[in-house]
């Protein structure tokens, strides 16, 4: 059985906005050219990476592998949710 969706027109528009990644330190700055409010986002991404990088090295040090193994876990995790909120902020300027 297969399922099939009716093909729908794609939106057209005039509202456009602008997203540089990476930039001055940010994972994302997007600037919306109708209000001219610009956000930045994505600042404390380098401070969770310098934090959980001090903890890896010290577990390491210490011969803790499966410690280690969790913190790198945990900080990728961190991260992932970190892009996701990220996204889906640039999403709803952008609606």
């Amino acid at each position: 059985m297969a399922v099939v969706f009716p093909n729908e027109e794609p939106k057209s528009s005039e509202h456009y906005i602008g997203v540089d990644r990476n930039t001055r330190g940010h994972i994302a700055v997007v600037a919306d050219t109708e209000s001219g409010k610009i956000w930045e986002l994505g600042k404390m991404r380098y401070h969770i990476h310098k934090k959980y990088e001090n903890i890896k090295k010290r577990l390491y040090n210490m011969g803790k592998y499966k410690q280690l193994k969790a913190v790198k876990n945990r900080e990728k995790n961190i991260v992932n949710d970190l892009n996701h909120k990220i996204s889906r902020k640039i999403v709803d300027v952008a609606l």
